[in-house]
């Protein structure tokens, strides 16, 4: 029988490569009410970090595709990850528009097809029409 999924294991194994296993994960993730100055010290100390990590896409990804809220996850903010999401729901949302209005013009949408009498007697069609 064949595997129709990796072994949890295999998910995160790229995390025993990365460079903040085994560091005080404060360095990457802010106390209760940090703000301003401190915050951004602490945001470049880790981002100094990931971005000598051999796996900080493979980290970036996770936290993407979990919708990780808090934290510095391969080299994105809290912010820059949510601006991420939100480009990524933006060009979703215009690729469902460009669908929806394929589909309307496709040759046999019910919008463009003669009402149909079947069956009827009176001849009214079976949907209005405008």
């Amino acid at each position: 029988m064949i595997a129709r999924h990796r072994p949890l294991v295999d998910h995160w194994d790229w995390q025993r490569h990365a460079l903040c296993r085994g560091m005080d994960s404060s360095v990457f993730f802010s106390p209760q009410g940090e703000r301003g100055q401190a915050r951004r010290a602490r945001e470049e100390k880790a981002l100094a970090i990931c971005a000598r990590c051999p796996v900080h896409e493979d980290c970036a990804r996770t936290a993407l595709r979990a919708g990780e809220a808090y934290g510095v996850w391969g080299g994105l903010t809290e912010r820059e990850r949510e601006a991420a999401l939100l480009r990524d729901r933006a060009r979703l949302h215009e690729q469902n528009s460009q669908v929806s209005a394929a589909c309307a013009r496709m040759p046999g949408n019910a919008e463009q097809q003669t009402p149909r009498t079947v069956g009827r007697s009176d001849s009214a069609p079976l949907w209005p029409t405008t």
